[in-house]
């Protein structure tokens, strides 16, 4: 391997570890409903956009940000959660719909 492929690599880890140092995530959970569509809800540094939602189907789709992460329209349902490594923490979302209360919920593993 070249030298300067070697130092490439190592910026590029360097500049990822650096973007993450600083970025906190925290467990916790939010009610929401078809007003939340368009807000925002922040757990720490990640931050959580409603773009739909569907009683029918038990699905809602997100963009997800923090620092070094972002992931846009992406659908989480009841059965299947969204699992991610985001600030340097492996982290799911999970929904809960109720009958009169919705829930998404973060936890850190």
């Amino acid at each position: 391997m070249k030298p300067n492929i070697l130092l490439f690599f190592l910026f590029m880890f360097a500049a990822t570890f650096a973007k993450a140092e600083g970025c906190m995530v925290e467990n916790g959970s939010t009610s929401f409903d078809k007003s939340s569509i368009g807000q925002v809800t922040q757990f720490g540094d990640l931050r959580i956009k409603y773009l739909s939602m569907s009683y029918e189907k038990d699905t809602v789709s997100v963009d997800i940000k923090a620092p070094g992460f972002e992931k846009r329209n992406v659908l989480i349902t009841r059965s299947a959660p969204y699992v991610a490594n985001v600030c340097n923490k492996e982290i799911t979302i999970t929904i809960n719909f109720g009958a009169f209360k919705n829930k998404l919920s973060v936890s850190i593993f």
